[in-house]
C-alpha cells in the first residue's frame, strides 16, 4: 500500500512554480531556460490535483539516492513528483515538473519547443 500522497511545502510550491536559485519555474510563461513548463490551460488547482494524482497512481517508481521520483500521465501530460528522503526513511515533496505532453513547451535558447507525448510514455 502506498503512503498516503503529501502536498508540497508553501517553499516547494514556489520553487515548483515560479523557480528560485535551486531552479524550478514551470508554471506557463516563465520562459526559464531549460525548463519544460505545464500547459496553459492547467491552472494552479490543476497543477496541484496533478501533483497529488502522481503520487497516487504512478505509472513508475524510480529510486536513486536520496531521491524517489513518481512518473505517471495526466491529461497527457507526462508528469514527475521527486522525493526528498531523509536518513530516518522519511520523505517530502521535492519538485514536480511535466517531462512532455500535450500543451507541453520547454524553453530552449528562448524558443518554445513543444514534447509531445512519445509512443513509449504510454507503456511505462
Amino acid at each position: 500500500m502506498r503512503p498516503k500522497p503529501q502536498y508540497p511545502s508553501a517553499e516547494t510550491w514556489l520553487h515548483i512554480l515560479f523557480g528560485d536559485d535551486n531552479g524550478g519555474g514551470h508554471l506557463a510563461g516563465q520562459g526559464i531556460e531549460g525548463k519544460t513548463e505545464f500547459p496553459e490551460y492547467w491552472t494552479l488547482s490543476r497543477i496541484e490535483c496533478a501533483v497529488l494524482d502522481i503520487q497516487k497512481q504512478a505509472l513508475s517508481i524510480e529510486i536513486e539516492k536520496q531521491a524517489v521520483f513518481f512518473d505517471g500521465i495526466v491529461d497527457g501530460v507526462l508528469l514527475r513528483v521527486v522525493f526528498a528522503l531523509d536518513r530516518d526513511g522519511g520523505r517530502a515533496v521535492k519538485t514536480a515538473y511535466p517531462l512532455r505532453g500535450n500543451g507541453v513547451f520547454k524553453n530552449i535558447n528562448g524558443v518554445r519547443v513543444s514534447l509531445p507525448l512519445l509512443r513509449q510514455d504510454r507503456r511505462k
